[in-house]
């Protein structure tokens, strides 16, 4: 009788909610262990050789460290139910009073060199609507989280996290960078929404329907489909494309992305094969600017709720050109492919395309190709 599996190793301390912690194996012969915890209604997860700088494989220092962890929690919770409702602080000196429009003021200018315009402009309505409500002469001093938080805002939780992390980010910004205000108002009491609902996935046969779908609208939005199925990259970065940054070759087009237009500000390289590669000579036979030609997201969120209705495809909230990443990470990690997209935490996604050469990026896209290829009808192929 073949003996069964060694139980993999974890330990865990804390309570739940508070300040739960736990460290773990992933394997038989771990090369590093991990831990989990959760903060602010998400759950974290890092190898201990990210959180150290070495690979750690001895269980006593991974105990030793989740305790540590555990406490340090522990304490930003009490902290954080202490400072929520804080009474505002007087203060005598002239010199140490800073307004929310004076800092606000600052703040955008050390800022908008590095905001695109669609950010800058999503800044500028947050910064409208907390000077409106809190008043741009109020000292920063006498702003609490329960004020913050009081505040009425419209819209679903994932434009109510954003405006509060807008006030949030600002008094960081105060505190580490200008250093106009003392470590005890950094908003730690702030009660921000956790936004679970995004981030969905379509399926297989949904990215199937959906490249047929497209085929259908245009060119543009057909290679749109096809670079960020076989890709995983974002649309952004996807929109952004220009023909100088596309180089042909007899079995697949090699695509450069701008750090400037990736989340992780780092540039990267990308293979689309197939009909992705078809496309690809299509548009770069006609003389343009951008791949797609649009000029914003909103055009993309057309092309695409156009395909999800002639694909029957139900539109779901928080589903969009994003869910094409999710299914290929999922896709490519079910090939064993290790996939990893430029834009992507490092603690994530392990992957290829950190790596420096092209043939697994090419090996990677043939295959995704070949997934959706397989019984497709009306593809135009």
């Amino acid at each position: 009788m073949a003996k069964g599996k060694k139980k993999l190793w974890s330990y865990n301390t804390g309570h739940k909610g508070i300040n739960w912690v736990r460290v773990y194996e992933r394997s038989q012969s771990p090369k590093s262990l991990y831990i989990e915890w959760y903060w602010e209604g998400r759950r974290w997860q890092r190898a201990l050789r990210t959180v150290m700088g070495h690979p750690v494989t001895d269980h006593r220092i991974a105990m030793n460290l989740a305790d540590n962890m555990a406490a340090t929690l522990e304490q930003r919770h009490n902290d954080k139910a202490f400072v929520k409702f804080r009474a505002p602080q007087e203060v005598t000196s002239e010199n140490e009073i800073a307004s929310l429009g004076e800092t606000v003021e600052k703040y955008h200018a050390a800022k908008e060199g590095v905001w695109s315009d669609h950010h800058r402009k999503s800044m500028e309505r947050r910064r409208a609507f907390w000077l409106a409500h809190l008043g741009a002469d109020t000292p920063l001093t006498h702003i609490s989280p329960a004020m913050v938080e009081g505040a009425p805002m419209d819209g679903g939780d994932s434009t109510k996290r954003k405006t509060l992390m807008y006030m949030r980010g600002l008094y960081t910004w105060a505190i580490r960078k200008a250093r106009i205000l003392p470590l005890s108002y950094d908003l730690s009491g702030l009660e921000v929404p956790a936004v679970t609902k995004g981030g969905l996935s379509y399926t297989v046969h949904e990215i199937r329907s959906l490249l047929d779908a497209l085929e259908q609208e245009c060119p543009e939005a057909a290679w749109m489909g096809h670079v960020a199925w076989q890709t995983g990259r974002r649309s952004g970065a996807i929109l952004a494309v220009q023909p100088e940054d596309v180089v042909l070759f007899d079995d697949y087009a090699l695509i450069s992305f701008k750090k400037e237009h990736d989340k992780s500000k780092k540039p990267g390289e990308a293979a689309v094969s197939g009909r992705g590669l078809e496309l690809t000579r299509i548009l770069l036979a006609d003389e343009r600017d951008t791949m797609t030609g649009a000029k914003s997201d909103t055009a993309l969120r057309g092309w695409l709720y156009r395909a999800e209705e002639r694909a029957g495809i139900d539109r779901i909230k928080g589903r969009g050109w994003h869910s094409f990443k999710r299914a290929f990470a999922t896709a490519a990690d079910n090939m064993g492919a290790a996939s990893k997209q430029s834009g992507t935490r490092r603690e994530t996604l392990t992957g290829i395309y950190e790596q420096d050469w092209v043939a697994p990026k090419v090996e990677l896209a043939a295959k995704l190709e070949e997934i959706v290829s397989s019984n497709r009808t009306g593809s135009g192929t």
